[in-house]
């Protein structure tokens, strides 16, 4: 009996591995992705219509796999509401699909924090999705109605909310940072010949993967990565070509505050310092012929010892704007107006980004808020009207009175702050000149400069601003064409990104 139970038992389990094998061999029916993806579009609910990003897509997810199809969805600038199928080629490449779709809301994230933080909650609570060669995201406040529409697909949908564990604060550290991408060529020590800046402390703190504390200063983290400064420059060169003998395209590169007033000592210590200086040359160097390129960066450094940057904020301020514009000045031939010719403005009590995502909890920066130093245009007969998100247009100060605003906003002050859109009138300049201004938040505190030199500037804001940039400039008879961005944005997929979405 026993013997005859045990040859029962092999036989059973020879078929069921014989079944397996066979079913093994069978191939999986493919979900119906498109129809998967129509249920998203239709079914969820999103706080900004969504539009098709078309083939620019690529941008905003490097590294996939090779002959990966993207169907990309975004919002408004404003909101981070988003979409995105992905079909890979095979099954196989399903890792490394996943790991950019996390390196995208993970940049995602870093934006919004700075920009609209209010929109972080979407962000942590990204829906994706991976089934077979389909991988799915899905950022929207109706998380839940997403999960629903793609569990209904089968295999694991996942909730990344351990961004927020990513992200929550911790106690600060002197611990070494690993830097993000590294090129040998701009990893270098502080540059000699400029005036010399020395911490008080000898140390830095470390607030998560991008913000650093020196003394009472916060600086954001920058890596320089090649392929995205090959991607900006061919979307520049792209402008510039397309302009050719009928519109001049500048392109200035502008610092961020860890390349130009980073104490040297700490500099030193950091493992990869990245000379700001270095990667303005190698972006410079993939621009045609038919951009016109200005480096401020030298001008900037001798004057690094002056206060140039907000200590709780991302942004330069007032006077370190005005660095860059000598710049562009020198290089396009017109003499810049100095600073005592200009009527100052001063709002204290200024506690920015960098303060509000990663050190609040540090009483170090909050004790010592920043002091906006703004400076009207000479020719105080100019103005501006901006356009918002909801299509409004308002006239506007080119410098706004920020001394009752909320200690997060004044930096505000510069040009009505971040709109798709606005146009600056100078009646004192009456030979018609027309510029336009392609910038993120950095930009704002350069055109109470530039709005000096020309009859009429339009500011676009490429981030929130739906249009063709290349029509709009003929359109307008533009004589000049400024790319003002930071560094910090040409390093950014999901900028390049923006920007490659009005260019074409």
């Amino acid at each position: 009996m026993n013997k005859f139970f045990i040859r029962m038992v092999a036989l059973v389990m020879s078929m069921v591995i014989a079944l397996s094998m066979v079913g093994c061999n069978k191939t999986e029916p493919e979900i119906d992705a498109q129809e998967i993806l129509k249920a998203l579009l239709t079914n969820v609910n999103y706080d900004s219509e969504l539009s098709q990003v078309g083939h620019n897509a690529e941008l905003y997810f490097p590294d996939l796999p090779q002959n990966t199809t993207i169907q990309l969805y975004t919002g408004s600038g404003y909101f981070a509401d988003e979409v995105a199928l992905l079909t890979l080629p095979n099954n196989s490449d399903q890792t490394q699909a996943m790991e950019c779709v996390r390196n995208h809301i993970k940049e995602l994230r870093d934006q919004f924090m700075f920009y609209v933080p209010e929109e972080l909650h979407k962000i942590d609570h990204a829906v994706t999705h991976q089934n077979g060669r389909y991988v799915f995201l899905c950022i929207t406040n109706d998380f839940e109605t997403a999960k629903r529409v793609l569990d209904s697909a089968g295999h694991s949908t996942n909730n990344v909310v351990d961004s927020t564990e990513q992200n929550k604060q911790e106690s600060p550290d002197t611990e070494t940072i690993p830097g993000e991408e590294a090129d040998d060529s701009v990893i270098q020590k502080p540059q000699e010949g400029y005036p010399v800046l020395k911490s008080q402390s000898g140390t830095y703190y470390d607030y998560g993967s991008y913000v650093i504390r020196v003394d009472n200063s916060a600086f954001e983290l920058y890596s320089y990565s090649d392929s995205r400064a090959s991607d900006y420059a061919a979307l520049v060169n792209k402008t510039a070509d397309a302009l050719a003998n009928k519109v001049t395209v500048y392109d200035l590169a502008i610092p961020t505050a860890i390349g130009i007033v980073l104490p040297d000592d700490i500099a030193e210590t950091l493992p990869e310092y990245t000379d700001q200086g270095e990667a303005i040359k190698k972006l410079f160097s993939k621009m045609s012929d038919n951009v016109v390129t200005v480096n401020c960066f030298d001008n900037m450094m001798q004057h690094r010892d002056e206060y140039l940057y907000f200590r709780t904020d991302h942004h330069w301020n007032g006077r370190g704007a005005y660095y860059a514009y000598e710049s562009f000045c020198d290089v396009k031939g017109i003499d810049a107006i100095p600073l005592d010719a200009r009527r100052e403005k001063q709002f204290g009590g200024f506690l920015g980004a960098l303060y509000w995502s990663s050190c609040k909890e540090d009483p170090v920066l909050g004790k010592e808020p920043d002091t906006v130093f703004a400076y009207c245009p000479k020719y105080e007969g100019a103005h501006m009207k901006f356009t918002d998100n909801k299509g409004n247009t308002y006239n506007w100060n080119i410098i706004t009175d920020v001394s009752d605003w909320k200690a997060s906003a004044k930096y505000s002050t510069f040009a009505g702050a971040d709109n798709p859109f606005a146009v600056f009138t100078n009646p004192d300049v009456t030979d018609g000149s027309v510029c336009v201004v392609v910038k993120e938040s950095f930009g704002n505190a350069l055109l109470p400069y530039l709005v000096d030199h020309y009859s009429t500037i339009y500011e676009i804001d490429y981030r929130y601003w739906n249009g063709n940039l290349i029509d709009f400039a003929l359109e307008k008879g533009a004589d000049d064409l400024v790319f003002a961005n930071n560094l910090s944005m040409i390093g950014s997929n999901l900028l390049i990104g923006k920007l490659a979405g009005i260019i074409g």
